[in-house]
């Protein structure tokens, strides 16, 4: 073997563990944030993180569970429901033309006081449309939460969702 087949052998596999490192260091740091919370913090976030799954999966069935009857939700479109039925028809609409969605989010903030709560999350969604001959573009979102215990149960009673400018942190 010669010197720059060597040399280059070893250059690939700095790179390579350079690139490993830095993918656990980033996956420590969000590990670490998910560390840093209180119990009370993780159970609002383990409440809302079933808000994602379903909107990933499209299922507005189990979205609508997750709302207080008369929730309000501000959509990045400007679009305002008041209501299950109005937030049910904003999501059969939203999800009509996709076939799932990959979102990844991060959380910037959660305050919990007594029994009532917020969330804010940075979002990254990616719809898969149903013919799925496209690559899925990428959309960020800011979503602003804020909840409600009702029956040792927490209620979404307010949804802001807003375009984003956070894309670096992606």
């Amino acid at each position: 073997m010669s010197k720059k087949t060597v040399k280059h052998a070893f250059l690939l596999a700095a790179l390579i563990l350079l690139i490993i490192g830095s993918y656990l260091l980033l996956e420590r740091l969000k590990i670490g944030l998910q560390a840093d919370l209180t119990k009370e913090q993780r159970e609002v976030d383990t409440y809302l993180r079933s808000y994602y799954l379903a909107y990933g999966n499209r299922s507005t069935s189990t979205l609508l569970t997750l709302f207080d009857e008369d929730a309000i939700l501000s959509a990045p479109d400007g679009t305002i429901c008041r209501g299950a039925d109005e937030i049910r028809s904003y999501f059969d609409r939203a999800f009509m033309s996709y076939s799932s969605f990959t979102i990844t989010r991060i959380i910037v903030k959660i305050e919990v006081r007594g029994a009532d709560a917020s969330a804010v999350y940075e979002t990254r969604v990616r719809p898969r449309t149903l013919s799925g001959d496209r690559e899925p573009p990428q959309l960020f979102y800011r979503d602003t939460f804020v909840l409600r215990m009702v029956d040792s149960t927490w209620r979404i009673k307010a949804l802001l969702t807003e375009v984003s400018q956070a894309k670096h942190l992606f």
